[in-house]
């Protein structure tokens, strides 16, 4: 879809709705049909990196497809038809959709598939002149069954795991799945497979825990294919635990299972003494590749959650910067600035590093070069500044020279300099090629792009990229996050007001149905509770037990749910949490009725985060009115969902709450002085903003609150 202004060019093509309008296509009649492409099953592609599987949590997945678009021939061909197949390893069909009449083939669900197998799925289409596109395949697992024979295994004092893989035979295929709460790195022979630095999801690990999938069978075919698997504390924050399945396909249909369990697994305290997600790791280069193997043991305590398969695409390096500048900053320390923020980590190349003590990298996002220090968040700009407490640092021990790249474990940071610091007895190369940034996120495809021309491009452009990066970056841990660099939370608040520009700009529909089963992990589930049904303003997090948490934050649940079916028409993950939201909205009016004026809940605890006011003013002012709005595009969301998967009783009561309630806000908040929805003029923009989005009043209260609006912001001249 493409259409062009003054001054700017734009171009989207926007995830399912792309994909249907992608199927009328610029091919000739009669002409060679393009094969199947953005083949895709449960929204997942086939992935690039190495060893990454696509696997799937169900049994009965989703497939979907587009054909090729030529734009460079004539318009004419449109699907007619298509056809849809899975089957195993050795050929056999065990699902085939026939060729189907549709002009549209997304979200076509499969018969039940057997579970913990490798399947091909195979597209083909149809042109309305009944010619055949050719054939385009790709493979995907399905979940174990179960992992009832594998055991977690850590001790409280294993960090590092190792076991033989039994050979792989003819035309075989490995898998491996591995769960370790705290993020892990996996190593078969000597080939780093998948994620190199082990970050990990921050989850309510009491309810759920991700494994992740790799096809090793290359690698198993290569000599000494000995596993091991390094597990880290991460956001578990409880000492290292793993478990693991390595499940043999073939020769044939017949697969193998190699559970964790003692007498299969060698333990060790291995070379990542310390690690934390905010804080940094210690890494200890000289242990020994034979030292303090033992077998290793159950965990007394294990994880209770339950296990899901982790939705690609995993998280990866997928980038490194060059440093434009290093200077000495005291003894013993050197500063290398990179000219840019980026989320990821530092790493010392091989050989800039020898001696025999200590060397550290300390991560900063702002440097003060009058006080020589570090700038960290949260702490008073006056001198002296705290190093590491909250910036961040990477220390690692060493013996000698480094024959190989110090990188850190279970951590990335947000940075633009790096201080590294060398102890007594060790020296460093103060090369400005000594140090290299990495940027350590998921690789999200981008699915729409902005165009600008003209006076203004060059900046609009630097603003369009600082998005794109800011937003892949602060989904590096798996879902969206409020901070990346800092507070690496999941704040509800902070999701809902990017989550439309993620779905705009990048494929996301994985990561946003799995923040949907976080935020249902935090709901009140106690039907004794007055507040049965709330959710917490923050995944993983707790869920006051006394009070609502502020709705601008906890409308996110049913506004994504709906957002998924707008964008990337998945009405199934609306119908799995259809229960959970209900229960969230049914609480908020139940206990709206007992406690807000009107019965319209407006319960509030941060009101407007980013105002110029002081928060001791603009929270409580913003609050109420900001929750309200927020709760009816809450109850428009429902209707909206409720409506799409048949909840009809439901979508009318809603649709009639919102009514009701949309009255009582134009009650309580218009202001004919102003001529908007907002008592206070600094808060004018805030409220006016949310007014218009939860589509409140009368046409002309509308046409009044957006003259006062634009109004508003030409007068205050914050324009460049």
């Amino acid at each position: 879809v493409s259409t062009q202004s003054t001054g700017m060019k734009t171009t989207c093509f926007m995830a399912v709705r792309s994909l249907q309008a992608m199927l009328v296509l610029s091919v000739a009649i009669g002409a060679v049909l393009p094969a199947p492409s953005r083949l895709m099953v449960e929204y997942q592609q086939a992935p690039t990196t190495p060893g990454e599987t696509l696997i799937v949590d169900t049994f009965r997945p989703r497939l979907s497809f587009v054909p090729e678009p030529t734009m460079a021939q004539p318009r004419g061909t449109f699907m007619s038809h298509f056809r849809m197949v899975v089957a195993n390893l050795s050929g056999a069909v065990v699902w085939d959709s026939g060729k189907t009449a549709g002009s549209s083939a997304v979200n076509v669900q499969t018969g039940a598939l057997v579970a913990g197998s490798i399947m091909v799925y195979t597209a083909q289409w149809w042109n309305q002149d009944n010619t055949a596109s050719p054939k385009s395949s790709i493979e995907f697992a399905t979940a174990p069954a179960d992992w009832a024979s594998a055991e977690w295994l850590g001790n409280n004092r294993h960090t590092e795991f190792k076991f033989e893989a039994p050979p792989l035979e003819g035309d075989g295929r490995a898998l491996l799945h591995v769960a370790s709460p705290g993020g892990f790195r996996l190593q078969v022979g000597d080939a780093v497979v998948g994620d190199p630095i082990g970050l990990s999801l921050w989850a309510d690990f009491d309810k759920s825990i991700p494994y992740q999938t790799y096809e090793i069978s290359s690698f198993l075919r290569q000599p000494g294919s000995q596993i091991h698997i390094s597990a880290g504390t991460g956001f578990w924050k409880r000492p290292a635990v793993l478990k693991f399945l390595l499940v043999i396909h073939g020769p044939g249909n017949g697969t193998k299972t190699l559970p964790s369990a003692p007498g299969i697994v060698d333990g060790r305290v291995g070379g990542v003494l310390a690690n934390d997600p905010w804080l940094g790791c210690t890494v200890n280069t000289s242990l020994p590749g034979s030292a303090g193997w033992e077998p290793s043991t159950p965990v007394a305590d294990p994880p209770a959650g339950r296990l899901f398969a982790l939705p690609g695409p995993y998280a990866s390096t997928r980038g490194s910067l060059e440093p434009v500048e290093v200077v000495t900053v005291g003894n013993g320390r050197w500063l290398y600035k990179f000219g840019r923020n980026l989320v990821g980590h530092a790493s010392v190349v091989a050989g800039a590093v020898s001696g025999r003590g200590n060397v550290t990298l300390e991560f900063c996002e702002v440097w003060n070069y009058t006080a020589n220090g570090c700038i960290p968040f949260g702490v008073s700009r006056r001198p002296p500044y705290p190093r590491c407490g909250l910036n961040g640092c990477d220390t690692y021990l060493i013996s000698g020279p480094n024959t190989a790249p110090l990188t850190p474990a279970f951590t990335w940071h947000g940075f633009q300099w790096v201080v590294v610091s060398v102890g007594e007895g060790v020296q460093f190369r103060p090369d400005i090629g000594s140090l290299a940034a990495h940027w350590d996120t998921a690789p999200l495809e981008s699915t729409g792009s902005i165009e600008f021309e003209g006076e203004g491009a060059e900046t609009l452009s630097a603003l369009r990229d600082m998005v794109a990066a800011s937003q892949i970056s602060n989904m590096a841990a798996y879902m969206p996050t409020d901070c990346p660099t800092r507070e690496k939370h999941g704040w509800l608040g902070d999701s809902q007001v990017t989550a439309e520009e993620s779905m705009y700009n990048f494929w996301t529909p994985s990561i946003w149905s799995l923040f949907l089963n976080q935020i249902r992990d935090s709901q009140i589930s106690n039907h004794s509770s007055p507040l049965s049904g709330a959710i917490a303003g923050v995944v993983p997090g707790p869920t006051p037990p006394s009070r609502m948490i502020d709705i601008s934050w906890t409308a996110a649940y049913p506004l994504e749910a709906d957002w998924l079916i707008k964008y990337y028409d998945d009405a199934a993950s609306g119908a799995a949490h259809w229960d959970s939201i209900a229960k969230y909205v049914d609480a908020q009016l139940r206990v709206g009725r007992e406690q807000s004026k009107g019965g319209l809940p407006d319960f509030w605890t941060w009101g407007d985060w980013c105002a110029v006011q002081s928060r001791a003013v603009c929270t409580p002012g913003t609050g109420p009115q900001a929750a309200a709005a927020n709760f009816l595009m809450a109850l428009r969301s429902a209707e909206s969902l409720a409506t799409r998967i048949g909840k009809l009783p439901a979508a009318t009561i809603y649709r009639q709450a919102y009514t009701n309630l949309s009255q009582v806000y134009v009650n309580r908040f218009w202001n004919s002085s102003l001529g908007t929805f907002a008592s206070d003029p600094m808060e004018l923009q805030t409220l006016t903003s949310v007014s218009l989005a939860a589509g409140v009043g009368t046409g002309s209260q509308t046409s009044s609150a957006v003259e006062a609006l634009e109004a508003d912001v030409a007068g205050r001249e914050l324009t460049y």
